[in-house]
């Protein structure tokens, strides 16, 4: 019989809690995280989960061993149902819906701000259902979750089936197995801050002042611009040393902004009770979440 399987893996997200085969598999089983001798962190909530804190962690590089085993775990797990022959003749995709800061800017373990190890999230195809020509391209395009669907659903022979979006492999070019440079655009939840990746060149525009996880306040209308090629972990702040670039990213940014709606997809579309309670259940939202009537960014912010 047709069979489609949708596993929601939330191991890799902080606490990391690695089962006991792993839990010092990239950490010393004699050492000890927690060693009063060790200076204390200086960091503390909400820029570092309390678990950590509570824990009387000292050593950051216990709970990054910990993320990193608990990657490994998975793996392992993930190995066990894709060796299955019914598996492998079928079509598999894996993607995420963000990455993880494990530092940076002095907040930890957190996927508050729009940094690219918060965006840069990969999707694997794979099975045999992927046609041959494509099996090992690596595109560099940005991928919409909507396409996505639309090509599982064209590669496991249901492209009749309604459904929006495009053939993500349409537009892939099997000959040039590279990348295409073209502008990634993103925006965070609540409309706080908004981002722009060209080339090398990555600008944050922040449309309201707010902190949260982060240690340093973004202040609403200002910009961070970073080179990813020089400081791929964004540690430098170039937006006032090279303020023509930010210009330029900021307008084109700004323009990709103007040309959104800046209704809810809820106003959009009607949410019935029953998928608020599904996405209530998975935690994901509650009612007032859901049916919001207010605009999800002011379009006169900027």
């Amino acid at each position: 019989r047709p069979l489609f399987v949708f596993l929601h893996l939330f191991d890799a997200h902080h606490p990391y809690q690695p089962p006991p085969s792993h839990d010092r598999m990239y950490y010393p089983a004699d050492a000890d995280p927690a060693d009063p001798s060790l200076p204390e962190l200086q960091t503390r909530e909400p820029f570092i989960p309390a678990y950590i804190l509570r824990a009387g962690i000292r050593d950051l590089a216990f709970p990054r061993a910990q993320y990193r085993a608990v990657i490994t775990y998975l793996d392992s797990q993930l190995e066990r149902l894709f060796s299955r022959q019914r598996v492998q003749d079928g079509l598999i995709a894996i993607t995420a819906d963000h990455g993880e800061i494990l530092e940076k800017a002095g907040s930890y373990f957190n996927h508050g701000e729009l940094f690219p190890d918060t965006l840069h999230v990969p999707l694997i195809l794979g099975g045999a259902r992927v046609p041959e020509e494509y099996r090992g391209l690596r595109v560099g395009a940005s991928v919409d979750h909507l396409n996505l669907g639309r090509t599982l659903l064209d590669l496991s022979g249901l492209g009749s089936a309604e459904f929006p979006g495009s053939n993500l492999l349409a537009a892939a070019d099997p000959a040039s197995n590279g990348a295409r440079d073209l502008d990634l655009y993103a925006i965070s939840a609540h409309g706080f801050s908004a981002s722009i990746r060209r080339g090398r060149w990555f600008l944050l525009l922040h449309m309201q002042t707010h902190q949260g996880n982060l240690v340093r306040e973004r202040v609403r209308h200002t910009v961070e611009l970073y080179d990813l090629q020089s400081d791929p972990e964004c540690l430098q702040d170039l937006a006032a040393t090279r303020d023509k670039q930010a210009q330029i990213l900021r307008a084109a940014l700004i323009s990709w902004l103007a040309e959104a709606s800046s209704e809810h997809l809820s106003v959009q579309r009607q949410t019935s009770e029953a998928e608020i309670a599904q996405l209530e259940a998975m935690g994901y939202a509650n009612e007032e979440t859901v049916v919001a009537d207010e605009p999800w960014y002011d379009p006169d912010a900027h």
